[in-house]
């Protein structure tokens, strides 16, 4: 006869609030092998980190310049959602909510690291309990999963990641991990780093619920997820147009439309009729954006982010949907030709495009607002010319103002540039006519107040691996096409499978080779990071070559790409297309039998009249 009271103790399900500390200290996750992979993507990760920044940072009740630690017990608390899992022996497996796990504890690991990299910086310790720790004497990550052990624990260590071999999610780690890198440090400042840390551990809340039978989980599982059938905000904002439009066969007409669009958007990503939604209506038809200050509100900008749906309802009149003909037309002409727009631009951010390049190039960057920034000057009667006009305009501005700014360290992240964007380009820009937009934006790129020679000095340091490399790969292609070369701008810049390239120093790191030009080891290691004694070589190729002499290098530099050959003399050699193209271009590129200091100096001032080379106001934005 069974135990009913041990029965009804095992189907117990349990539920609390727990802090990100609570829920990771010490503790042990697991996931069965039927789960999906990780997944989430730069835009998840993205979200994630402005959420969590601006509620840090909210003016009322977060983080101010000044503070001690201690204030942080003042601080507004953030809640990220639920998780649910199930037990089996000692260990809870996770049926929902591993995405949110697997993100925190990147976040995590970047912090731990981050703040030990900050000079002077108050070290918060127990971070890496979070992430890793043997509560039974067996040391193990604390979401343990096999096939990601390897990239884990290169992350942790700070070690190189090779993922040539490794599962897909484990690249997906990796990437996200370098999304963090980013994100993080253009949301909050290094000063402020201790006090997030405290307030991520202490005030950032999950709801964990565990069932101890699995069959208990599941339902748990499936009612928050799939009871009710809960309507995307594009189905609501479909839903209030139909209604408006009143003849119900026009209405069906208008909703078989409505269906394509939006299949031909969810093709691309499930996310992406929300994306368009927001772009197109915040480039179009939003007249202010909160400010970056004290007690400030969302504005119509914020609002469409959050429920675009709702922010039309209640601004129907500004959009001008003032009858059932024009809610039908809304949907019949405007929709759909923003729609293909929005498509075709978006195409352009994950592939090289002729004619559309900067709109990759910007993409490098995760420079999401380049979109709206785009549809903004768009009208619903522009010829296919005048479009690609207009994007080929805005997306160049944009390209010129990324390139300069990212040469001085300045931020292009979302919450470093959103205002500036939205108040400079996307309400300014918004209907205008070709010939005005061309003066508009030759008017906005002369306020462009950094230039390349701003910064002379300019090198790689922890946080601009990136902007290097992208830097190394535009000087590199320019080269090549100027010369006739084939250029492969995208392998370049590649850091995923395969053979990708490494940024390689022209000097070894070995202070005592060069210990005549510089008697103090720091300075010579500072010098060496200048992005003048850098190239783009193939990994296995840097890896080989790692400690050698520039003069033992410098013969094999001539089989890479141009920027790499045209360091050595024979380059020059039976190449009448290159000397050609340094005639034609006035670039004073050598060769350099030897690498000494003042070659260094020559080489840092051709990168930079390379650089005003490409991002030339005239080449940019032609009349």
């Amino acid at each position: 006869m069974p135990d009913h009271a041990t029965e009804s103790a095992s189907r117990e399900i349990d539920g609390r609030t727990q802090t990100v500390e609570q829920l990771l200290s010490g503790v042990k996750y697991g996931i069965d092998t039927y789960q999906r992979d990780y997944c989430w993507q730069r835009k998840q990760i993205e979200e994630l980190i402005e959420d969590l920044s601006q509620c840090f940072l909210d003016e009322s009740s977060g983080w101010k310049p000044g503070h001690p630690t201690s204030a942080v017990e003042t601080y507004g608390h953030y809640f990220l959602g639920s998780i649910v899992l199930t037990k089996r022996g000692s260990r809870s497996f996770i049926i929902d909510g591993q995405q949110r796990l697997t993100s925190l504890t990147l976040l995590v690991m970047f912090l731990d690291r981050w703040q030990r990299e900050i000079a002077g910086a108050k070290i918060v310790d127990g971070l890496t309990n979070l992430v890793f720790s043997a509560p039974y004497g067996e040391p193990d990550f604390n979401l343990s999963v096999d096939e990601r052990r390897a990239v884990m624990q290169a992350l942790l260590d700070g070690t190189v990641i090779e993922t040539t071999d490794q599962p897909a999610s484990a690249v997906t780690i990796k990437d996200r991990h370098e999304d963090i890198t980013r994100l993080l440090p253009e949301a909050i400042d290094e000063t402020a780093v201790p006090h997030f840390i405290y307030w991520l551990k202490k005030h950032v809340h999950l709801v964990r619920i565990e069932a101890f039978h699995q069959d208990d989980a599941y339902t748990i599982f499936e009612t928050m997820n799939d009871r009710g059938l809960s309507l995307s905000d594009s189905d609501k904002l479909k839903g209030y147009l139909l209604s408006k439009i009143g003849d119900p066969t026009r209405q069906r007409e208008c909703a078989k439309l409505w269906q394509e669009q939006m299949a031909k958007l969810a093709e691309t990503d499930r996310n992406a009729p929300a994306e368009f939604f927001k772009a197109w209506l915040r480039a179009k038809y939003a007249q202010d954006i909160r400010e970056r200050k004290k007690g400030s509100t969302n504005k119509d900008f914020e609002q469409i982010g959050n429920q675009f749906h709702r922010w039309v309802r209640d601004h129907d009149d500004l959009i001008g949907l003032t009858s059932p003909e024009a809610f039908e037309s809304f949907i019949r002409r405007d929709l759909v030709i923003f729609a293909r727009h929005f498509l075709r631009i978006r195409a352009a951010t994950e592939t090289l495009t002729k004619g559309m390049d900067s709109i990759y190039y910007n993409a490098y960057f995760d420079f999401t607002l380049q979109i709206p920034a785009m549809l903004s000057p768009i009208t619903v009667d522009d010829t296919t010319e005048q479009v690609e006009q207009k994007i080929r305009l805005v997306s160049g501005y944009l390209e010129l103002l990324i390139a300069r700014r990212q040469w001085n360290y300045k931020q292009v992240g979302y919450s470093a540039m959103v205002f500036n964007i939205f108040t400079s380009l996307i309400k300014p820009l918004r209907s205008l006519d070709v010939a005005t937009l061309t003066q508009r934006l030759g008017t906005l790129v002369g306020e462009v107040r950094h230039q390349f020679s701003d910064a002379p000095a300019f090198r790689l340091h922890g946080q601009n691996k990136p902007a290097i490399r992208y830097f190394l790969a535009r000087i590199t292609r320019h080269l090549e096409e100027g010369a006739g070369i084939a250029s492969h701008f995208t392998d370049y810049i590649n850091r995923g499978d395969g053979k990708p390239f490494e940024i390689e120093h022209l000097w070894a790191e070995k202070p005592e080779r060069f210990a005549a030009e510089f008697p103090s080891a720091n300075d010579f290691l500072e010098y060496r990071n200048h992005i003048g004694g850098l190239v783009l070589i193939p990994r296995g190729y840097n890896q080989s070559y790692n400690d050698a002499t520039y003069e033992t290098k410098r013969p094999h530099y001539r089989g890479q790409n141009l920027l790499a050959a045209s360091l050595d003399p024979d380059t020059y050699e039976r190449n009448p297309n290159l000397r050609s193209f340094l005639s034609r271009s006035g670039l004073p590129v050598q060769a350099h039998p030897q690498f000494i200091r003042a070659d260094m100096d020559q080489r840092q001032a051709l990168y930079i009249a390379i650089c005003e080379q490409i991002w030339n106001h005239q080449r940019l934005l032609p009349s």
